[in-house]
């Protein structure tokens, strides 16, 4: 008499695989990665009819699971996308107990600015510039990367290669596997300058700053005393952190007192009345 037999085909973590590609993506949470599975049994055979899965490290992923079973060579496919720049890495989660890895590595998809040391007029200060993903955390480039710069509508702000504004330049680079570059940055007017970094495939970063003279005025007089401010003079008020006319009196009986100036800049001496 014939008997069924039912074959059970176990999968094998040594011949089992997962795979990512291409193996880098920006972290703008819409660039794609294929993530592959093949599933094996101990014989290097593929199994077809296979649910399969795949799990990922790291946060802010988008996970698109295989539709359907393995095909006739053990494979099956999704994909992955992701916000946060970090590495990642892919697992098969289903079938259990297989061990293979791969990693997909995130890298930036825009460009921030910060300013490293203040911008006092006609003195060399440094600007960083960083590549993020979407959500703002700082990552590696994974190539270098040439950066350009635009000050705008300024005519006298100007970027240089070196910590002594001696050697002008527009572009600054971030090297491979870096997470920023330095430039240095002059200007010999007071004056709002916006600062723009561009580079290929990279969304632009922006910074507007004020360039002032850095000066400290106390004006002291009896309480009751007049202050003529010079039309020129206007002080980066560094008590609400932006350019404002107002000059704040210490001391004497006049403090908290605010006269009104009109341009930006600032200016020393003074008199009262």
């Amino acid at each position: 008499a014939s008997k069924n037999v039912t074959v059970v085909v176990v999968p094998s973590s040594a011949n089992s695989t997962i795979s990512v590609s291409p193996t880098s993506i920006k972290a703008d949470g819409t660039s794609l990665a294929t993530v592959t599975i093949t599933i094996k049994d101990a014989n290097n055979q593929p199994i077809a009819g296979q649910i399969a899965s795949f799990a990922a490290t790291g946060t802010g992923n988008t996970l698109v699971q295989p539709v359907g079973l393995t095909d006739a060579s053990g494979v099956v496919t999704g994909t992955i996308s992701s916000t946060v720049l970090e590495a990642k890495t892919l697992s098969i989660a289903t079938p259990l107990g297989l061990s293979a890895t791969s990693t997909l590595t995130l890298t930036p998809s825009q460009l921030s600015l910060s300013m490293l040391t203040p911008t006092n007029s006609g003195t060399c200060s440094s600007l960083s510039i960083s590549g993020q993903g979407s959500t703002g955390v700082v990552g590696n480039f994974a190539a270098t990367t040439t950066v350009n710069l635009s000050a705008g509508a300024s005519s006298t702000a100007k970027f240089y290669s070196d910590s002594g504004c001696t050697t002008q330049t527009t572009t600054a680079t971030v090297n491979s596997g870096a997470s920023t570059g330095v430039v240095w940055f002059k200007d010999t007017i007071y004056e709002s300058v916006t600062v723009t970094a561009s580079a290929t495939g990279l969304t632009s970063g922006s910074l507007t700053f004020y360039n002032y003279k850095s000066c400290l005025l106390f004006l002291t007089s009896a309480s009751g005393a007049t202050w003529t401010i010079p039309s020129d003079w206007g002080l980066y008020n560094t008590n609400h952190g932006s350019w404002s006319n107002l000059i704040e009196v210490v001391g004497g009986g006049g403090g908290g007192t605010s006269y009104a100036g009109s341009n930006k800049g600032c200016g020393g001496g003074g008199g009262g009345a």
